[in-house]
């Protein structure tokens, strides 16, 4: 009996050092060990290869894409979130899957002071869309490699566009552009109105 108890005794430390006791579990606040800021950026930090804080500190910047911009849908599990820039106003999130490590999709935030100032930034051109109820400047635009898309709109003081293209070294893809589209509307709704 006391050699049975000591066998499971040293299987359990075992099953203990080794993490296969519990499963990782996204949202815990700890970075475990199957974890990193691709696949669980609740948990763990981002990582600074990446991103381009213009000065910031890293914790500074991760601060505000985890406030400011959509990283934590359950599609975009697996997914790198390049900042192409950050600064106090304007926040660049470039989102590319670890498996191809091309772009996909951009979404950039630009805060202003009023809305006045928001409502005449250059990126508002395009034709207007309805996508759920919201008002979106939208354009189709030659990119070097095909054909690109810009959705641009207001929200009180903060502008916000998104690109989708085939440029080079980027995939047009548009179910993940729709997606982003409609979660940073449900985020950031559309005050644009018709002039």
């Amino acid at each position: 009996m006391k050699k049975i108890l000591f066998v499971l005794a040293v299987l359990v430390n075992i099953l203990i050092l080794f993490g296969c006791v519990m499963p990782s579990v996204c949202g815990n606040g700890i970075c475990e060990a199957s974890e990193n800021y691709q696949n669980c950026l609740k948990d763990c930090e981002m990582s600074s290869q990446n991103y381009t804080f213009d000065g910031m500190p890293k914790e500074t910047f991760e601060t505000l894409v985890k406030e400011k911009m959509i990283w934590d849908l359950p599609e975009l599990n697996g997914f790198f979130y390049a900042g192409f820039s950050a600064s106090s106003t304007d926040i660049d999130l470039r989102y590319r899957p670890s498996v191809d490590e091309d772009q996909h999709s951009e979404y950039w935030l630009r805060e202003f002071l009023t809305s006045e100032e928001a409502n005449v930034d250059s990126f508002l051109v395009g034709d207007i869309v309805t996508i759920n109820g919201n008002k979106v400047y939208e354009k189709m635009g030659q990119e070097n490699n095909g054909v690109g898309k810009t959705r641009a709109w207001v929200s009180e003081n903060i502008v916000l566009v998104g690109w989708n293209g085939n440029d080079v070294g980027t995939i047009y893809d548009d179910e993940l552009f729709d997606l982003l589209t409609t979660a940073y509307l449900s985020k950031y709704p559309s005050t644009l109105k018709n002039d």
